[in-house]
């Protein structure tokens, strides 16, 4: 197959987002593009919601519903690694957040053909709200301002440079990212910051990250409220930094640090650590073995510190 579409929601707010859902993925399945499973990773939902869902899509799709509150880092990798242990790898994995919409029925396929023409670990799409270039790239008044977003694709297609990003909304990992790292999405976040790292799991392996100028989604901002299970701004109230919201280890902000001298960055956006420009070639390429070995050993969870085997779910 080319394409896994996970489709991510979360039931922890309480909300009844069924008919939203159900608009979303008729999105997907209404793609024209041929070789896509499509797989809803749900987190905690209502069984009336649940059971809306298997009852209107039956068979077009499957479910993969989590019953442990984990972040959705956490619930997109285990679906990614169940599906391919149900119908082996993909060429990419495509990650949907909950509140995105596509827009007419060829995206999929334009994300598509721009991951197979590069060297591109990364494939993202654009959104109408909440891109994250005012706090990443500096462009408009004021956050949430995409007035001048369309600077960045002036040349075209936009190759995120090493220390920036995009907020994650629709993109596509590439097999790749997934058969070096065991996983596609850096997993140690509880809650804010993990599109800061991504530019470095690319370059460590060779890999860019794009986002594609002439795809852009409809994304409704706060569908599911913001990592429900985990409470980031009751997190914030306790006196704690947003920049260290940890899952299952102790301080991004050390693991952070410790890996700047293979050419890490974190949260650049905000001065936090700057990477070192000298481990990184003009393409923006790594130049250390180190960097890659260090990603996968530090930014995604190992088994001692949490087993995705025992995820409390449902695979239908």
């Amino acid at each position: 197959m080319k394409i896994l579409a996970v489709y991510n929601t979360c039931g922890l707010s309480g909300r009844n987002n069924a008919s939203y859902y159900i608009e979303a993925l008729n999105s997907i399945l209404n793609q024209q593009f041929e070789g896509v499973k499509i797989v809803i990773s749900d987190c905690c939902s209502h069984p009336y919601i649940r059971n809306e869902l298997q009852n209107t899509f039956r068979s077009q799709i499957n479910y993969n519903f989590i019953d442990d509150v984990v972040p959705v880092n956490v619930t997109f990798n285990h679906t990614v690694l169940k599906s391919i242990q149900e119908f082996g790898e993909f060429e990419g994995y495509l990650y949907v957040d909950s509140g995105v919409k596509f827009t007419n029925n060829n995206q999929l396929a334009q994300l598509y053909n721009i991951l197979k023409s590069g060297p591109y670990g990364m494939v993202s799409a654009r959104v109408d709200e909440d891109s994250g270039t005012f706090v990443n790239f500096g462009l408009g008044e004021y956050e949430g301002d995409q007035s001048q977003e369309h600077k960045l694709f002036k040349q075209g297609n936009l190759i995120i440079p090493v220390g920036k990003a995009v907020n994650l909304h629709c993109q596509i990992f590439s097999n790749d990212i997934q058969q070096y790292y065991g996983k596609c999405f850096t997993d140690i976040f509880a809650s804010w910051c993990s599109e800061s790292v991504f530019s470095f799991v690319c370059a460590a392996i060779q890999k860019k990250w794009i986002v594609v100028k002439d795809v852009i989604m409809h994304h409704q901002q706060g569908v599911d409220g913001q990592s429900s299970g985990f409470n980031p701004q009751v997190w914030k109230l306790h006196g704690n930094k947003n920049i260290d919201h940890p899952f299952c280890i102790p301080s991004i902000i050390q693991v952070m640090k410790e890996g700047r001298p293979y050419g890490l960055g974190y949260e650049e956006c905000q001065n936090i650590i700057m990477h070192d420009k000298t481990q990184y070639d003009q393409e923006g390429y790594c130049v250390n073995e180190k960097l890659k070995q260090y990603i996968k050993e530090k930014l995604f969870l190992q088994p001692s510190q949490f087993d995705y085997q025992t995820i409390l779910h449902t695979w239908i």
